[in-house]
């Protein structure tokens, strides 16, 4: 498991999200306690997921690549920004990283996902399903269950 700690407000770190692989694929299991963390923590491990690890680092040269989703609740948007980010990959000229900030409006999310020289290999896979979860300490927690080779 991969995981993700943030130091929380009093101090003790604060599991922001965490990767498993199982049989079929990988499962992110996020826990934040703000829609920023959550969606940022969202498309950073698909990008893992995608990658097989973090994104290596290239030469920045100014490119990024925007992504966006909207819907009625953050569970549904942050599929729609999981799935933009995965046509993300397959498609752009280089590597992906982490976006630098995330804008939000009512019921839309958009970032914008810097790209480095230098293609970096890439799992083909899809999102199979987004569950949320209760936590009583985060009130934005969902599983994103990642299906290797596109299949469902």
């Amino acid at each position: 498991m991969i995981a993700r700690a943030n130091i929380s407000d009093n101090g003790r770190p604060h599991l922001t999200y965490g990767l498993t692989k199982t049989p079929r694929g990988f499962e992110a299991k996020l826990s934040a306690r703000t829609r920023e963390e959550f969606y940022r923590d969202a498309v950073t491990a698909t990008l893992e997921v995608a990658y097989g690890g973090a994104p290596p680092a290239g030469e920045y040269e100014g490119a990024v690549v925007p992504i966006q989703a909207a819907g009625d609740d953050d569970i549904e948007i942050v599929k729609e920004l999981v799935d933009d980010c995965l046509l993300a990959v397959d498609s752009a000229g280089g590597t992906l990283h982490p976006p630098r900030w995330l804008s939000f409006d009512t019921g839309r999310v958009t970032a914008n996902l810097p790209g480095t020289t230098g293609r970096t290999a890439a799992h083909k896979i899809s999102l199979k399903r987004a569950t949320p979860v209760a936590d009583g300490d985060a009130p934005f927690a969902v599983n994103l269950e990642f299906a290797l080779d596109g299949g469902h």
